[in-house]
């Protein structure tokens, strides 16, 4: 019940081994279900036979197939006669780029960089007013399969006027898998934009929690409680700039922390023990 979806932008390409469907309502009927303001460029589903929608808002959206014809209709388990306030496309643009940017709601110093590049043209041309950068300010713009190895250092220009190349990016190969990834450049890449202030935390070791340390609640809006540290030496909070914030030394087993003076974003908890470092992402919300 009250599902809000905004602000998506979707995309299906005719390399993927199979077509790609935008459901909701897909195993089961919802109600007063909100469905505004999102890019949906593939075959897309609202309820069918026994998992009905029930007091939908549907509207503001751009539907198109995004998908070759033989692939089956766009629209599935209703029509356009059912949803009228929005834009419907059975055919995807064949020319000419359309591309969004969405600033970061938890960092003002990160945007989200959306390309639909129709023509499968080499580069497009983009505007980055929108992500709040100086003329002068160096940025990144960082490719999302590939945020460690693909990144493209920028120095903002006085019309604020940036190519981004759409050939050429590499990807992430999925753990296990032998199949190679279906990338959608050059005709649809997502970026994206960090300041020159900004970075991306790497090496992170994932560890699980049931055998080392236990963070609750996370995410949190406040407090936090930091169990299972027996011989840690130190701990470490740092923002998302990678600066510490907070340090301990000689804690116990087990640590409680206020975070509600901070900004809302994510932090980073570093563990140190005498061999090693556990990091803990920590959303705070």
């Amino acid at each position: 019940m009250n599902t809000v979806i905004k602000h998506n932008y979707t995309y299906a390409g005719t390399n993927m081994p199979r077509p790609s469907v935008n459901a909701f309502g897909l195993n089961h009927g919802v109600r007063n279900f909100i469905l505004d303001s999102n890019y949906l460029t593939c075959q897309t589903r609202l309820g069918f036979n026994n998992t009905p929608i029930f007091d939908a808002s549907v509207k503001g959206n751009k539907i198109m197939a995004g998908i070759p014809a033989v692939y089956g209709y766009y629209l599935w388990g209703f029509t356009q006669t059912d949803f009228p306030l929005n834009d419907y496309f059975p055919e995807k643009p064949k020319q000419g780029p359309e591309y969004f940017i969405i600033p970061n709601g938890f960092d003002p110093n990160r945007s989200h960089l959306v390309i639909y590049n129709w023509d499968s043209a080499s580069t497009v041309n983009v505007d980055v007013s929108a992500a709040n950068v100086s003329e002068g300010e160096t940025f990144y713009l960082v490719n999302v399969l590939d945020c460690f190895s693909d990144t493209i250092k920028v120095v903002c220009p006085a019309n604020k006027r940036i190519d981004v190349p759409m050939t050429g990016m590499s990807f992430i190969y999925p753990n296990a898998s032998t199949q190679i990834p279906a990338t959608p450049f050059p005709e649809f890449g997502v970026f994206i934009l960090i300041k020159k202030s900004q970075k991306f935390v790497k090496n992170f070791e994932f560890i699980p929690e049931s055998s080392e340390i236990r963070v609750i609640p996370n995410p949190s809006s406040g407090k936090i409680e930091i169990n299972k540290l027996q011989n840690a030496l130190a701990l470490v909070l740092e923002n998302n700039s990678g600066v510490p914030i907070l340090s301990y030394s000689n804690i116990a087993e087990q640590l409680t922390i206020d975070l509600s003076p901070y900004p809302k974003g994510m932090y980073l908890l570093r563990i140190i023990y005498k061999h090693k470092t556990i990091n803990k992402w920590v959303l705070l919300l």
